[in-house]
């Protein structure tokens, strides 16, 4: 399996844009298997070379496998200030787009999906973890240490993202009695500048 993200919207999704989602994966893409549940937005899909010609990795090593399914944003009461206050609103809705693969083409072409489907219905994304500097780390320190998010610290994951526009919000979940742990939700302006930088990753 490869990385994974999700798009987030104000609301549920409305028919119209099931239609517009499913209109375009009929246009750009190539079927694998359609699942039973959901809204009919629960199935494999194939990225074509014609969805990002630029892409060339993408031509050369063929359709990459991709999945997208319902899912419904869980937002727990303590969080629902914080979004407010960072988002503007409070995501009632979305879906999940997850790569089969996790070769460095699959990781640019989940960023651009999202970033895609993020600014045609008005949503930000979930990057489904937390965005840190790549390695190496600094001396002494080890990717599994307690107080660290995979190696760093908090103010120091918050100064790398404060370099490139847009927003980012934390949501905390604990993964221990001893240890919390962050995921990134990010708008279109900030994902559109991670997908630029040198570091671009997304959450595997």
């Amino acid at each position: 399996m490869g990385p994974v993200a999700s798009v987030l919207l104000r609301e549920p999704l409305t028919e119209e844009q099931l239609s517009t989602l499913h209109g375009w994966l009929d246009a750009n893409g190539r079927w694998v298997r359609e699942r039973a549940g959901g809204r009919l937005l629960n199935y494999d899909f194939s990225v074509t070379e014609r969805v990002f010609p630029d892409l060339i990795d993408l031509h050369c090593e063929g359709p990459r496998p991709f999945s997208f399914s319902d899912q419904e944003p869980v937002v727990y009461p303590e969080e629902q200030d914080s979004w407010q206050s960072c988002l503007g609103y409070v995501s009632q809705g979305g879906f999940y787009i997850s790569a089969g693969c996790k070769q460095p083409v699959d990781h640019l072409v989940l960023g651009r999906l999202a970033l895609y489907w993020a600014q045609t219905l008005g949503g930000v994304v979930d990057m489904c973890g937390a965005i840190t500097p790549l390695l190496p780390l600094p001396p002494g320190r080890h990717f599994l240490d307690d107080d660290h998010i995979w190696g760093w610290t908090i103010d120091e994951v918050r100064a790398f993202l404060s370099t490139m526009p847009g927003k980012t919000f934390e949501r905390w979940y604990e993964i221990t009695p001893t240890r919390r742990f962050v995921s990134h939700i990010v708008d279109t302006d900030f994902l559109e500048a991670w997908l630029k930088h040198p570091q671009f990753h997304m959450i595997k």
